[in-house]
């Protein structure tokens, strides 16, 4: 899956390189132009790649927010730490294809979490922490998140993050 930069930010469930990041080695964008006169006279095989290169991206999530914090999950009325890491909130770019979600990975890249907002998504914020619930749906138990902030701008920053993506979803 690929993630949409959205001022400078990256964050995947996978592994996400940042939108204008040469997946060679360096080399100058001189050089593309080149290649492009080139494609131009394939037979081609590359502009069908190109197409679908172009299709791929208008699927991807735009990330409104990443931060780096400690996850927590409820269980039996305690929190239980999940991870240090990442946190995005993400939207999809194309308002028919899903929704907004939490996405959560750990300092080495490890996937963690990744929860769907929806318009009814609440949060409580207290001292750098915000607390939220996924509700529940008939195959899943609802289930209760914590992020806990180094600073009260960060949590302040999830908490617009959060409004604009759940006021984003159906």
């Amino acid at each position: 899956m690929k993630l949409r930069l959205h001022d400078d930010l990256s964050c995947s469930s996978n592994s996400v390189k940042p939108t204008g990041v040469d997946e060679e080695d360096g080399a100058d964008d001189d050089d593309d132009e080149d290649d492009d006169e080139d494609d131009e006279e394939d037979d081609g095989v590359d502009d069908k790649n190109e197409e679908k290169e172009d299709v791929e991206h208008e699927d991807e999530d735009t990330v409104i927010f990443k931060k780096n914090c400690t996850m927590y999950i409820q269980e039996n009325e305690s929190w239980q730490e999940l991870a240090v890491g990442d946190l995005c909130i993400t939207c999809p770019n194309n308002n028919g294809d899903g929704g907004a979600r939490i996405i959560m990975t750990t300092d080495s890249g490890d996937f963690v979490v990744e929860d769907t907002l929806t318009r009814h998504s609440t949060m409580k914020k207290e001292c750098y922490a915000a607390t939220w619930t996924s509700p529940k749906s008939e195959l899943v138990v609802a289930t209760s998140y914590q992020v806990v902030f180094s600073s009260s701008s960060d949590l302040d920053e999830f908490e617009t993050a959060f409004s604009k993506a759940s006021a984003y979803c159906i």
